[in-house]
């Protein structure tokens, strides 16, 4: 049983619709290894087509503004894409995001899915909503140093509708993958359909591209992002963190916005 659970969370590396870097060779970014000093990732699960999700996504945006002020809290809305069929298609929507859940999901013994979920650091898994939870979660994991370190830098070959990131990080074993997500910040959304029909929603930190690195071969390289349409650099960032293929924890994270 706990092969047959390690091999489901490698086919998700592997097999979801999520792209994968090449790993190209890179220097290492002077001063910027960030220690391995304590950190949280907070990934939301969410969709503009869930009458629950709207608190969530106010309450991670919360985090997102507390994050600019404090730094240290990593924070993500992934949003799913099995609300759709029910009366609004979220323009933010991923099946992979959809998938990641569901792997998330086998990881912590659970038998199901729903919105709004809050994972952090790959460990604790909660009603995204509940407020108490999340905090308590988030401060317990501050209290523990991280067992990795990830720098991220803006390469100096910007395009105007492309840019290139690199990192460098301090573990690369087998079972370890590099993520790294595009996020974007300041979104409004008027939707029109299903369950908030009619509701504006304001996101923060909606990963717009999801990238991943096999970290078993170097510990530095690069990785190139293609912009979305219509966006402000100003409210891009991107958020990479290192994650245990097999039991799901993520062991050291770091970020970097675009207009730095």
């Amino acid at each position: 049983m706990a092969m047959s659970r390690a091999i489901i969370i490698v086919i998700f590396v592997l097999a979801s619709g999520i792209s994968s870097g090449a790993e190209e060779k890179a220097s290492p970014i002077p001063g910027q290894e960030s220690a391995k000093e304590p950190f949280a990732v907070v990934e939301l699960f969410t969709s503009e087509g869930c009458s629950s999700c709207p608190p969530a996504d106010e309450f991670l945006t919360e985090l997102v503004q507390k994050t600019e002020k404090t730094g240290r809290i990593f924070s993500l809305s992934f949003h799913v894409d099995y609300w759709n069929r029910l009366g609004w298609h979220d323009p933010f929507s991923n099946s992979a995001f959809t998938y990641r859940q569901r792997t998330y999901a086998y990881a912590l013994g659970t038998s199901d899915v729903s919105t709004p979920q809050m994972i952090v650091n790959g460990t604790y898994g909660f009603n995204g909503a509940n407020r108490v939870n999340a905090l308590k979660y988030i401060k317990l994991v501050l209290k523990q140093p991280a067992e990795a370190s990830v720098a991220l830098s803006l390469g100096k070959d910007r395009q105007r509708d492309s840019f290139v990131v690199e990192y460098l990080v301090s573990e690369t074993a087998k079972e370890h993958i590099l993520y790294l997500a595009l996020v974007e910040k300041g979104i409004i959304s008027r939707v029109l359909g299903g369950e908030n029909a009619g509701m504006i929603l304001h996101h923060a930190n909606v990963v717009r591209a999801f990238k991943s690195v096999r970290l078993k071969k170097s510990p530095a390289g690069r990785i190139e992002f293609s912009l979305p349409d219509s966006v402000d650099r100003e409210n891009l960032a991107v958020i990479g963190y290192i994650q245990n293929t097999k039991t799901m924890m993520i062991l050291g994270a770091n970020g970097i916005d675009l207009k730095s």
